[in-house]
C-alpha cells in the first residue's frame, strides 16, 4: 500500500492507493488503483475505485533485425575475400 486516509475505528469511510504487481502470460504487469471503502457492521466494503495506470511493468523490448552476413558475402574486414574464406572459417 502506497497510501491509506481515515479507514480507523471511528471513521465510516476511507481509502487505500495500491500497486498490484503480478504475471500475465509470462509479461510482468502492474496495476495502480486509489479504491474508496465504507464500513457497514459486517466491515469494510470496497465502494468505488479509480484506475491510475494497469498495464505492462516494463516497455517491450524492440526487435533489433540486424544483417546477417551470409558465407558468399564479403567479408567485413575489407580484406576482399568471401566471409567462409576469412573470418567464417
Amino acid at each position: 500500500m502506497l497510501q491509506v486516509e481515515a479507514g480507523g475505528e471511528q471513521d465510516r469511510k476511507g481509502l487505500v492507493e495500491f500497486i498490484a504487481h503480478y504475471d500475465m502470460g509470462g509479461v510482468k504487469q502492474h496495476h495502480h488503483e486509489v479504491s474508496g471503502f465504507v464500513r457497514t457492521d459486517d466491515g469494510w466494503l470496497f465502494r468505488d475505485g479509480k484506475v491510475l495506470h494497469s498495464g505492462p511493468s516494463e516497455k517491450p523490448k524492440p526487435v533489433v533485425n540486424e544483417l546477417k552476413i551470409g558465407r558468399n558475402d564479403p567479408c567485413h574486414c575489407g580484406s576482399g575475400k568471401k566471409f567462409k574464406k576469412c573470418h567464417g572459417a
